[in-house]
């Protein structure tokens, strides 16, 4: 005989849908995604690590810039006020100047010094003629001469520095003894007659090509750089910019001079230049 089988267990025993779906729904729930999303955060942090690096904010650089130039600015508006206090400073000189080389003309029954008198013949010399600029430097170089053969050494050096032409000041050195103005244990030279020559002799210092000039601007601005008191309140302000001046000065000089025998006292000069800067 069969063996015989109810329909009812044998559709129950055939029927594995439901356990399959179970068993595919658990797997995927605790085995597959936790998986894939493992796998997902490693790949985005590769990622991240290799991407490169954004580019830097230039707000602050530009912000930088910008406080540079308005600093730059207001130097340069400070430059141009100490110049001008530096020129006021040498026409208050000039008039004190003036004013006593007239009262001691008065005092010695001597009318002050003034343009001499015409000649009875020919062209017109005074100030309206065509030689008003040689008799008027010719008058200072005998003013200056009168005041150093005095041994008023602060009124010719005035005189020489208030002048339009920086040869006039250098006429002063060529004619005054360096020992006798400089050389002493105080120079008889006041602290802003002293800076202005410098300045006068810097800016003549490029430009001369006689060699007994150009010895005679050397020895002058090495003595007037150990005189000059660069914390006097006359003259601090205006200190800086003349020195920067003359370094820029020398530094021409020695590029023209090349190995010349004056190269070396340019040296010595120039390190006494920058020793005050930094001083």
């Amino acid at each position: 005989q069969g063996v015989s089988v109810d329909a009812d267990d044998l559709k129950s025993a055939l029927n594995i849908e439901a356990p399959l779906k179970a068993a595919m729904a658990d797997n995927m729930r605790n085995v597959m995604i936790p998986t894939l999303e493992s796998l997902t955060s490693q790949i985005l942090e590769q990622v991240q690590k290799s991407m490169p690096a954004p580019p830097p904010d230039q707000s602050k650089n530009m912000e930088t810039m910008m406080q540079q130039l308005v600093a730059m600015n207001s130097k340069m508006t400070s430059l141009t006020q100490e110049l001008q206090s530096l020129r006021s400073t040498v026409e208050a000189h000039k008039q004190e100047s003036a004013a006593a080389a007239a009262a001691m003309a008065a005092s010695r029954g001597a009318s002050p010094p003034g343009p001499p008198p015409p000649p009875p013949q020919g062209p017109p010399t005074g100030p309206s003629g065509p030689n008003a600029g040689m008799v008027q430097l010719e008058q200072t170089r005998m003013t200056i001469d009168s005041l150093l053969q005095r041994g008023q050494y602060e009124a010719a050096f005035t005189k020489a520095v208030s002048a339009s032409a920086a040869e006039m000041s250098l006429y002063c050195c060529k004619r005054a003894d360096l020992n006798k103005v400089l050389g002493g244990p105080q120079p008889t030279l006041s602290q802003p007659i002293l800076l202005c020559l410098m300045q006068q002799l810097g800016a003549a210092l490029s430009k001369t090509t006689a060699a007994d000039e150009l010895q005679t601007e050397v020895s002058w601005l090495q003595e007037i750089a150990l005189s000059l008191n660069p914390g006097d309140p006359s003259i601090q302000r205006h200190v800086p910019q003349v020195l920067q001046q003359l370094i820029a000065c020398v530094n021409t000089r020695m590029m023209v001079e090349g190995n010349g025998q004056l190269r070396r006292p340019l040296q010595m000069l120039l390190q006494v230049l920058r020793g005050m800067q930094r001083g």
